[in-house]
């Protein structure tokens, strides 16, 4: 049944579900597979990929540690999401480092505008520099993170 009618979640997914756990406040994360349980309906050959992607993900997360689990006060963060469901929050740590997480919850495409002071680089290609604002764009569950600098 649950091969029929489900799915794993992709990279992107996962990492998204992440960045929007963290937008709304979490400070932890525990990932958990079922692959351990020796279950002949799951296809072994994928572990490896799974692990690879879960692995991607952590590094991420980890990379946004500092920021995450800062007690600084986060940059003015501003945003209209014009399709979709999106949610972002800025980050900032007491280095002054700083971080915009967005995650899009889907389905369908998003598209939001983030206005933050500064010059931001997109980590993972979702988000685009344009009048002085950044666009956020995506289908379904997605996310990206804007690194200052």
């Amino acid at each position: 049944y649950y091969r029929a009618t489900y799915r794993d979640p992709s990279r992107d997914e996962m990492l998204a579900l992440a960045l929007l756990a963290a937008i709304r406040g979490a400070k932890g994360f525990l990932f958990y597979s079922y692959f351990d349980q020796g279950n002949p309906a799951w296809d072994a050959a994928a572990r490896p990929r799974r692990w690879a992607d879960l692995c991607r993900v952590g590094q991420a997360l980890r990379d946004l540690e500092s920021v995450l689990l800062a007690d600084a006060p986060a940059p003015a963060l501003t945003l209209r999401v014009r399709e979709g469901e999106v949610e972002a929050r800025a980050f900032r740590d007491e280095a002054g480092r700083e971080a915009v997480l967005l995650a899009a919850i889907g389905p369908g495409p998003c598209r939001a505008e983030v206005m933050v002071e500064g010059t931001y680089r997109s980590r993972f290609g979702k988000t685009t520099a344009a009048d002085g604002r950044y666009v956020f764009r995506g289908r379904d569950v997605c996310g990206d993170v804007l690194v200052r600098g």
